[in-house]
């Protein structure tokens, strides 16, 4: 139950916030986008793992994306793993 309450608030919350917009700027209209759709898959914890023979250079995205508390970059070394 209170997880459906949480979500009515953030969905008032919303549209609250999409009143304010539209009456700011009442002369928005929307245009169809431009180029080539790009669709990337949803990211797994495999997908962090580096390769100790690779590069900074060609690791430094896993890096740079990684979450630790949701997914940390790790590699293996000797049976261990490390994050």
């Amino acid at each position: 139950m209170k997880k459906k309450i949480k979500i009515a608030y953030l969905l008032d919350k919303s549209n609250n916030w999409l009143e304010k917009y539209l009456k700011k700027y009442p002369k928005i209209s929307a245009k169809a986008q431009k180029g080539k759709s790009s669709y990337y898959r949803k990211r797994k914890i495999d997908d962090q793992e580096i390769n100790i023979n690779s590069t900074i250079k060609k690791s430094f995205n896993k890096l740079r994306i990684g979450n630790n508390e949701k997914w940390p970059s790790y590699f293996y070394l000797k049976k261990k793993i490390y994050n």
